[in-house]
C-alpha cells in the first residue's frame, strides 16, 4: 500500500512538478559547469542559471503543496491516515530541501560573482582592476584589492562590489523572512533546518573575503532562522506529545 501511494503521488504531481524538477537540474548542472570555468561568460550566466533552477523548484514545491492536500483526501476516504513517510522522503522533502538550499545560497553567489571574475581577468592576462598588475602570489594589487575587498573607488564612490553587497544583502533578509513565512505558516520544519545549514556554510565562508556587512548580516539571519526553526520543532513535538 505505501508504494502505491508513493506512486499515486508522483502521478498528480508529475504533470507539473516533474517538469520543474528536470529545468531545475539542467539549470544547476549548467551553473556548476559554468562555475568551474572560472571564465567570464561562465561567472556572468552563472547567477541567472541558479536563479532558473531556484524558481523551478520553487514551482515544483508549490505543486507538491497544491497535490497533498488532494491527496490526503483521497486517502482518508479509503480508511487510512494520510500518505506515508516513504511519500514525504521521497517527493516532499527533496524539493522542499532544494529550494531552501538555492534559495540561500543564490545571494552568495551573486555577492561572489565580481570577485571570481577579477581573478579570472587576474588568471587570463595578469593583470588587475584597472589595468594593476598581480602580484607573484596571484593576488590583484592596487585597486583591484580595494574592489576585491568591497572598498570604495576613486573620489569616495562605491565601487561595483560595495553595490553588488547591498544587493546580496537585502536578498539575504529576503529570504530568512521567506523561510521564517514558511516555518511558521506550514510548519515546514524540512525547510528551516536546510535553510539554518545553508546559512551556517554561507556565513563561514564570507571568511574568506572582507565582506563585513555581508558576514554581519548573514549571521544575524542565521540566528533568527535557528531560533525559528528550534521553536517549531518544539511546537511540533509538544503538540505530537499532546495528541498522544
Amino acid at each position: 500500500m505505501p508504494h502505491r501511494l508513493c506512486t499515486n503521488l508522483a502521478n498528480l504531481s508529475a504533470p507539473h512538478a516533474g517538469h520543474s524538477w528536470q529545468v531545475a537540474w539542467i539549470a544547476e548542472t549548467a551553473w556548476h559547469v559554468a562555475f568551474v570555468s572560472k571564465t567570464p561568460l561562465g561567472l556572468t550566466l552563472g547567477p541567472c542559471l541558479l536563479a532558473i533552477a531556484l524558481a523551478a523548484s520553487m514551482h515544483a514545491m508549490a505543486r507538491m503543496g497544491e497535490t497533498l492536500p488532494a491527496l490526503t483526501r483521497q486517502i482518508q476516504s479509503r480508511g487510512f491516515a494520510g500518505v506515508p513517510v516513504a511519500g514525504y522522503c521521497l517527493y516532499v522533502f527533496p524539493s522542499t530541501m532544494w529550494c531552501a538550499f538555492l534559495s540561500i545560497l543564490l545571494p552568495s553567489v551573486i555577492l561572489r560573482t565580481p570577485m571570481l571574475q577579477m581573478y579570472s581577468i587576474v588568471d587570463h592576462d595578469g593583470t588587475g582592476a584597472g589595468g594593476t598588475s598581480s602580484d607573484g602570489d596571484g593576488e590583484v594589487g592596487g585597486r583591484g584589492r580595494d574592489l576585491l575587498e568591497g572598498g570604495v573607488g576613486e573620489a569616495g564612490e562605491a565601487t561595483p562590489v560595495v553595490r553588488i553587497e547591498l544587493l546580496a544583502v537585502m536578498m539575504l533578509v529576503l529570504v530568512t523572512v521567506a523561510a521564517l513565512a514558511r516555518v511558521v505558516r506550514h510548519r515546514d520544519v524540512v525547510y528551516g533546518i536546510t535553510s539554518v545549514c545553508t546559512m551556517a556554510a554561507i556565513v563561514g565562508g564570507f571568511k574568506e573575503v572582507d565582506f563585513t556587512m555581508s558576514r554581519t548580516i548573514a549571521s544575524l539571519c542565521f540566528g533568527v532562522l535557528q531560533v525559528g526553526s528550534t521553536w517549531m520543532l518544539l511546537q511540533l513535538f509538544s503538540d505530537t506529545q499532546n495528541g498522544g
